[in-house]
């Protein structure tokens, strides 16, 4: 139902610069059922909770912003299943029972996010596109 390639768009859509869009975008992953497709391994998982490491670290606030939006998807989707994470970081798959059914619930509930975030993403592109053109009139 989620590709992996899909998953992997949506996470590396955690930069954008829009606040609204990042808040959109978490609220989306948390409603696809757990464990993320493509990130289904402590392994797979360790990669993004490193990469949520190494932006939290940065100046900027987008940045570090989105870490710490990733680090609580992590938190929301994978703590559920019973993993834990241990003192170095390290994720740990305590328990392998499959708690996906619990998340068929929100399936409605995800094609209205999905349309939200859409949306946001097209709005915030119509104000962009305007603002250069303008700066683009004043400023050649």
């Amino acid at each position: 139902m989620f590709p992996p390639s899909l998953i992997t768009t949506l996470l590396n859509t955690f930069l954008d610069c829009w606040d609204k869009v990042r808040e959109s975008l978490y609220e989306l992953l948390v409603l696809i059922p757990s464990p993320l497709p493509s990130y289904h391994t402590p392994e797979l998982v360790q990669e993004l909770i490193q990469c949520a490491l190494k932006l939290m670290t940065s100046a900027r606030q987008r940045e570090s912003d989105s870490a710490a939006l990733i680090l609580r998807l992590i938190f929301a989707k994978y703590m559920p299943l019973g993993w834990t994470v241990d003192e170095q970081l390290n994720l740990i798959q305590s328990s392998t029972t499959n708690h996906s059914s619990k998340f068929s619930l929100y399936s409605c509930s995800l094609n209205r996010h999905l349309f939200v975030l859409t949306s946001t993403i097209i709005d915030f592109e119509k104000v962009h596109r305007c603002v250069r053109k303008r700066y683009f009139q004043y400023h050649s």
